[in-house]
């Protein structure tokens, strides 16, 4: 026996019986686009015994980026990349994901902590796993192996988009400096961004548009996540609404509840900030519609939603409205909720 090992070792000495160097490690995993239109990539991970997904990365045709920098400590990473018109062929492994940048710790529970589940696909980082390591030790990923024309339906077209908004405003987005705009409509947010879905010439119209502005779009969904509909726009039209817009403008100010003088909100054009003393409670943009889920005929209603995309559609309906008081009645219970004025300083 000791012969067999001692003759084990000098071919291995010797370069016989096996490889003779191992493969080049990899420092990093990249997506590369060589598909025709933008796509838009997530990735999951565990690092220290918790899963982890973020998102979302945009890739212009021809363009690669990294989605884990090294040490690859994990043998599996996951990704899924999406496009207006194409079908993901994912290995029905799901992470949780968000309409907007997001990092998420944990795989479980998303829809009961304001996520979606989203369906990935696997990287597989052992050598010989169909997967090149290049001399600069990038691990490419290319989308078209993943990435094809046609939507899950088979057939190739998105839903339409039509509907009466109201407009709250652009902004650049915080991680990756897209621009993006943001409209109120009764079935949701509806979200704009700068990544080559919507012409150059609708996004600038709309930096120069009155946040609070009642609008008519006319489009095509890209995604929707739960009340948040990501959307390619081909016509913004404003509508002569005067009598929303001028209300929408009589509420800017600073409301104080007559019930509990901690208690307060905020507004600023389309844009509703809650405090409960000095300490902010949460950010939702407003809309003036004449209906709200179940109810209309009784209007005008006052509808909030998360700026983020997050939690429920608040619907109420206004019973008065002047220069001192505000009276919602706050809905489906219809509780009256009375609120002053904060004389400005």
């Amino acid at each position: 026996m000791q012969a067999v090992i001692a003759f084990a070792i000098l071919l291995a000495a010797l370069g016989w019986g096996g490889a003779t160097s191992a493969a080049p490690a990899a420092e990093r995993i990249r997506l590369c686009n060589d598909t025709s239109v933008p796509q838009s990539s997530s990735v999951a991970f565990r690092r220290d015994g918790q899963w982890i997904s973020e998102g979302w990365t945009m890739l212009l045709p021809g363009a690669c980026a990294p989605i884990v920098e090294g040490p690859l400590t994990n043998r599996f990473y996951y990704f899924r990349s999406e496009s207006p018109g194409w079908t993901f062929r994912d290995e029905r492994i799901n992470f949780c994901v968000g309409p907007e940048d997001f990092t998420i710790f944990g795989d479980h529970d998303c829809a009961v902590r304001g996520y979606l589940p989203g369906a990935f696909a696997k990287i597989d980082t052992r050598p010989g796993r169909g997967l090149a390591v290049t001399e600069e030790g990038n691990l490419d990923v290319y989308l078209s192996a993943y990435s094809l024309p046609g939507d899950r339906q088979g057939t190739g077209e998105l839903p339409q988009l039509k509907l009466e908004a109201t407009f709250t405003g652009c902004d650049i987005r915080r991680g990756d400096g897209v621009l993006q705009c943001k409209f109120t409509s009764a079935k949701g947010q509806i979200c704009v961004d700068d990544d080559g879905f919507t012409s150059l010439s609708i996004l600038a119209a709309l930096q120069n548009l009155p946040e609070g502005t009642r609008v008519q779009l006319r489009g095509t969904e890209v995604n929707r996540f739960d009340t948040v509909t990501q959307a390619r726009l081909d016509q913004v039209v404003p509508r002569r609404d005067r009598g929303t817009e001028l209300m929408l403008a009589d509420l800017e100010g600073t409301w104080v509840s007559e019930a509990d003088s901690f208690d307060r909100f905020r507004v600023k054009g389309a844009e509703r900030t809650s405090f409960y003393g000095d300490i902010p409670t949460s950010v939702e943009m407003l809309s003036i519609q004449s209906s709200c889920g179940d109810h209309s005929g009784e209007g005008p209603y006052l509808l909030a939603q998360s700026s983020d995309g997050g939690g429920p559609t608040l619907c109420y309906r206004i019973l008065s409205l002047d220069e001192s008081s505000l009276i919602l009645a706050y809905l489906p219970l219809g509780k009256e909720l009375r609120f002053n004025r904060q004389p400005s300083q």
